[in-house]
């Protein structure tokens, strides 16, 4: 399933980052660094040593990347991306409490155009296992000097990449105050240091949904799709795959401005921490 139209809250930022830091943390569901094995990611996932492989790139945590290949046609004719992973999970996981998943890439701003000059790969993300009313995806589109992340289909870029680097590309799931409420997601793109440069919200009434608050459950996949054949040769880096529950630590040394929206804003920094360390009561 591949989302459509959502309503959505968008912040248009350029940013020039460089790399993705990540290790598993106390709130932590699930953690693939690539450093032992590359875990459930299927069918061409290959495990490099960092500065080795077809890319060369310096890991962003660790020793260890990974490097996908594209399958020609195997998402439509003209275009491959079938690389996914449940995070690990062999069943449907509980709702854990307000979670997010994220994917770190390596994104070269000087990727050539691809074709009709439209996105150059999806990176799509769906929780709840068997419900796609929460799938959403970010658009990369490459221009030859940089490229615009949109987000489910619309026109606006949340942000513009100029610099080569490693990018997190994070979502977040939180149930509403009622049960038939939708299903909100921050969709945010990370700096090197972990400021949150670009965001949107949608909500869950993608094709396959609606996903209601009542059915969220934990983490569900991430899938690489909608990638032109032949396009940046046919290799895409990744790393640091992650499912993680919010709790006080992510309010720390700044975090707490990062939740724009939904359990935040938040005044500072003890306000934050309260809220997860009273299960949103405060």
């Amino acid at each position: 399933m591949l989302t459509r139209t959502l309503a959505l809250t968008l912040g248009a930022v350029t940013l020039a980052a460089l790399a993705v830091a990540d290790a598993p943390g106390a709130g932590s569901l699930a953690f693939q660094g690539f450093e032992t094995n590359t875990g459930d990611w299927t069918p061409i996932t290959t495990r490099v040593a960092s500065g080795g492989g077809s890319l060369h790139l310096t890991a962003p945590s660790g020793n260890y990347y990974a490097e996908l290949t594209n399958i020609h046609d195997s998402y439509l004719p003209g275009f491959g991306g079938a690389e996914y992973s449940y995070f690990g999970f062999t069943t449907p996981q509980p709702y854990p409490g307000y979670f997010s998943q994220s994917i770190g890439m390596y994104v070269f701003a000087n990727w050539a155009p691809a074709v009709y000059n439209g996105p150059g790969v999806w990176i799509d993300m769906s929780p709840t296992q068997n419900n796609y009313g929460g799938e959403h995806n970010f658009r990369l589109t490459p221009t030859g000097s940089s490229v615009m992340v949109t987000v489910d289909g619309q026109t606006a870029p949340i942000a513009t990449i100029t610099t080569s680097g490693w990018y997190k590309f994070q979502m977040t799931y939180q149930k509403g105050p009622n049960p038939t409420d939708l299903v909100s997601t921050n969709m945010n793109v990370f700096s090197s240091n972990q400021n949150l440069v670009g965001t949107a919200t949608v909500v869950s009434n993608s094709p396959g949904g609606p996903l209601y608050s009542q059915d969220l459950g934990g983490p569900g996949y991430v899938w690489i799709a909608v990638w032109p054949n032949g396009w940046a040769n046919d290799v895409l880096a990744i790393d640091d795959v992650r499912a993680d529950v919010f709790t006080g630590d992510d309010c720390k040394d700044g975090g707490w401005q990062n939740f724009t929206s939904a359990p935040g804003p938040f005044k500072n920094q003890g306000q934050c921490v309260s809220h997860f360390a009273s299960n949103g009561k405060h």
